[in-house]
């Protein structure tokens, strides 16, 4: 699988200009060179790219050592690195702060900002 791909741009194989789909005859057609190509294609490209990087994502997060935990306040999952004692909700923008840190003598009574 190419490494550029994008399945919000598509472009031609053959020349490589942007191709545009086509209601009338059901195609997708180059706007350059006038290749046509069938839409199942197309789709069959897209799930195997989404296939790739949903597989390199699953094998980054768990080389990561991450820690995952449920937002109080949206219910999302949150993903915190095993060595940090806080996170913060991408969602609902609440901050988060590890239980087993929350209740032990290692969280720090003070952070100093630089």
């Amino acid at each position: 699988m190419e490494q550029t791909y994008n399945p919000i741009h598509l472009t031609c194989e053959s020349c490589g200009g942007a191709i545009k789909y086509e209601i009338g005859s059901g195609l997708y057609k180059c706007q350059y060179c006038g290749n046509t190509k069938a839409p199942y294609d197309q789709l069959n490209k897209t799930k195997k790219w989404k296939e790739v990087r949903q597989s390199a994502l699953r094998n980054e997060v768990l080389k990561s050592k991450a820690v995952f935990y449920k937002c109080s306040g949206c219910g999302a999952k949150v993903i915190v690195n095993e060595n940090e004692a806080l996170g913060k909700c991408v969602f609902c923008n609440s901050s988060l702060v590890r239980r087993e840190y929350k209740e032990s003598d290692t969280f720090p009574e003070l952070i100093i900002f630089f």
